[in-house]
């Protein structure tokens, strides 16, 4: 093992123009893609290189060390980590000794929720878009662009005969289902791989399973045109992502959506060929089939661009020329800011004693000054466990009761909070304000409640019924969790639901958030569901009994018996009256 010539921890000399000595990447149990593209092209790259492939089923506690004994055995002077899967606090990050290079990925959609506060752990930042770099350089200076790429090494050409027309590799999220499914109606020879299709029975005749990164590059191969998406899985926006530049590598032909971005790597017409709409796409699909000569001269065109400019070792080789290239007299490790507003946490517990999920989930928030309400009117056993103040409320009392904090939060039996959930909702919700922005989707947390026969839990049904009347709620609303509970839908339609949520985010702001002049901040999850709920109200009182019932039964695909139940829960006699006179009414005019 070669020396290490630089004192771990500081940064290089002024003007010193070389690479880091010993340099490490942590990838996770789960991060397959990463392991496979990017291990040998850094391997090349450094005197040493060391890599560790963390287990996300450790602890906390088992994490953290292994990191720290991995940084400090190899004295690391760079240590390189994705945050696509969050493993650890922000007080890990500030007091690991070592200078830390972020690679973010799909943060053109979680800037907002993620990574403009993690960014501020890093002495380097990379990130794929480019239009982000201003955004990131408010809270760190030390940013650059890196986009994707192919790894050449495994998308290789090897000219083998093509057995499919039109292939498409990848998931049924965003609009693909709908597409692909127009595609197949027109007569489109057209096979599809990948996960998460076998919910899908209309998919099922030309669907071909998962395949490993091998069979992708076969099924490349093999294809005369493959599809391209390039619309994100939160249906926010087009994404460059590393399919665009593996299809040519291995020398396939592709036809992906028109999105101007993608004209910054490729020549249309020339070197790529682009759709604008499904019956574009269509009609593509039809002239490059029989244009075979047209279509591979594209091909051609598309690989030589591909390994001359596109490859993960021409991507890092730019990157670390332009790092060590840094003013590093005029930089300065950021000071990352930790807010010191004061967060209330209302919990009601199912038992009489707090869950372990909250438990664990209190206890490991960093935010200083955060109070837990447990909402209870039993005497609850083992309050000394959370770290932070506790107060009991019971219910007789919540009505009137005052509450004096900067934010509101909540968390329910079965929910898991992300490590740095609280802090990060306090700094995401003051740089929101700054803006005039009233919503955030910092909240989101991971539902995992099992009460798979209710719409919301008790709270939440409180807090909505009496948003209006009780001060402990007049000043601000912010909640932790989407509002949907999404245990009594399939994955396909939970997708649709948070996909639906995202796409309007702006639409709400502007068309729904009318009385957001009485709160300080909304949750676009409790104003969703408000609205959503009195809408649904408001159309059944506006049809006949026969459509009401036909709604009821279809249109919201419902489950009337369990929300007849919910709606006894919540004591709404009017309305458990408005759907029986219906019921009632439909049962007589059955039997004349």
């Amino acid at each position: 093992m070669k020396g290490n010539s630089a004192k771990k921890g500081n940064p290089p000399a002024k003007n010193a123009k070389v690479l880091p000595s010993n340099v490490g990447l942590v990838t996770y149990s789960i991060s397959e893609y990463i392991r496979m593209n990017w291990i040998e092209v850094l391997n090349d790259r450094f005197d040493n290189f060391f890599h560790l492939k963390l287990d996300v089923g450790l602890n906390l506690s088992k994490r953290q060390r292994v990191v720290s004994d991995f940084v400090e055995d190899n004295r690391l002077d760079l240590l390189i980590i994705t945050i696509g899967y969050q493993a650890f606090p922000p007080s890990f990050y500030k007091k690991l000794g070592v200078r830390k290079l972020f690679l973010f990925t799909d943060d053109d959609w979680t800037f907002n929720m993620r990574t403009r506060f993690m960014c501020q752990y890093a002495d380097i930042i990379v990130t794929p878009n480019e239009c982000l770099l201003g955004n990131y350089r408010v809270f760190n200076n030390g940013v650059f662009h890196m986009t994707w790429a192919a790894n050449p090494y495994l998308f290789k050409r090897n000219n083998c005969e093509k057995k499919y027309d039109v292939t498409f590799t990848g998931g049924p999220h965003s609009n693909r289902h709908e597409v692909l499914k127009f595609l197949k109606d027109s007569g489109v020879n057209l096979r599809i791989f990948g996960g998460g299709w076998n919910k899908y029975p209309d998919m099922k005749d030309i669907w071909g399973g998962y395949l490993s990164p091998q069979d992708v590059v076969k099924t490349i191969n093999e294809s005369k045109i493959i599809l391209s998406f390039l619309m994100g899985s939160t249906m926010s926006g087009y994404q460059i992502k590393g399919r665009l530049f593996e299809i040519p590598c291995a020398g396939g032909f592709q036809l992906c959506d028109d999105y101007e971005e993608v004209y910054k790597y490729y020549k249309k017409d020339k070197e790529i060929s682009v759709f604008s709409s499904r019956e574009d796409l269509l009609e593509k699909i039809n002239y490059y089939l029989c244009n075979e000569q047209e279509r591979e001269g594209i091909t051609h065109e598309a690989y030589l661009r591909t390994m001359k400019q596109h490859t993960w070792p021409i991507r890092f080789k730019k990157l670390f020329e332009e790092i060590v290239e840094m003013d590093w007299e005029h930089y300065r490790t950021p000071d990352p800011y930790i807010s010191d507003k004061s967060v209330a946490v209302l919990y009601c517990p199912k038992n009489d004693k707090i869950e372990r999920n909250v438990l664990e989930s209190i206890n490991v928030q960093t935010l200083p000054n955060v109070t837990l309400y447990v909402l209870s009117d039993s005497e609850i056993t083992n309050l000394t466990k959370i770290k932070y103040p506790c107060k009991i409320v019971s219910r007789r009392d919540i009505k009137e009761m005052e509450l004096h904090t900067d934010y509101l939060s909540y968390i329910e039996d079965g929910d898991q909070w992300e490590l740095e959930k609280l802090q990060f909702q306090a700094f995401a919700l003051e740089q929101d304000e700054k803006e005039g922005i009233y919503t955030s989707f910092a909240g989101w947390g991971i539902h995992k409640s099992n009460r798979r026969d209710e719409f919301a839990t008790y709270f939440l049904r409180w807090l909505r019924d009496y948003a209006g009347e009780n001060r402990l709620v007049k000043d601000c609303i912010f909640l932790s969790c989407l509002m949907f509970n999404l245990g009594r839908f399939a994955k396909y339609e939970q997708s649709l639901l948070i996909d639906y949520a995202v796409r309007n985010n702006s639409k709400l702001i502007e068309k729904i958030f009318l009385d957001k002049k009485y709160y300080r901040f909304i949750d676009i999850g409790v104003s969703l569901v408000r609205i959503t709920e009195n809408r649904f109200w408001n159309l059944l009182k506006k049809l006949n009994f026969e459509d009401s019932f036909k709604v009821l039964r279809t249109s919201i695909r419902l489950d009337i018996k369990k929300y007849l139940i919910n709606l006894t829960l919540r004591f709404n006699v009017k309305k458990i009256c408005f759907l029986l006179r219906i019921f009632l009414r439909k049962r007589g005019a059955n039997k004349r």
